[in-house]
């Protein structure tokens, strides 16, 4: 599975309530927003945005393959303890992560036949939109890239 990226980025306003679709303190509405609107822009037209309670997902399927963006500020307990609802953190004070996806249609019996049958591997799919999650990152200057915390 690949980890994903970690950056910080003033671009990504957290708004007030936002965690209130996902969990307490896993923000990144703004964040998978933006990467839906780039997503679309690169051919996923029928990309969306979806609240988790671990964070939020950014769906872009293709006809046989769930491909997806997990997103949101990594969760720290500085991060959880620091901020009352009210008075969200600046985008800024956060370390963001997004990492791509790839799961097989398993309700879909014709996908699940072709995985089993070795004509879709999903990995191949996971490392192409890998490949362009991470173009779109490295297209934005405001994104500065660090290490797992």
């Amino acid at each position: 599975m690949n980890k994903g990226h970690f950056f910080t980025s003033n671009l990504f306003e957290i708004t007030r309530g936002e965690d209130e679709a996902t969990n307490p303190a896993l923000y990144g509405k703004n964040l998978a927003e933006w990467l839906c609107k780039k997503f679309i822009a690169i051919g996923y037209a029928n990309a969306e945005v979806i609240p988790e309670d671990w964070g939020w997902r950014v769906m872009c399927s293709t006809k046989d393959i769930d491909l997806w963006v997990g997103c949101g500020a990594v969760e720290t307990d500085a991060l959880m303890n620091s901020y009352p609802k009210e008075n969200p953190p600046k985008c800024n004070e956060v370390i963001w992560h997004v990492f791509p996806s790839a799961e097989i249609r398993i309700f879909k019996p014709v996908a699940l036949i072709k995985k089993i049958m070795g004509k879709i591997n999903s990995l191949d799919h996971e490392n192409r939109f890998a490949n362009e999650l991470e173009q779109i990152l490295k297209n934005e200057k405001s994104i500065i890239f660090c290490q797992e915390p």
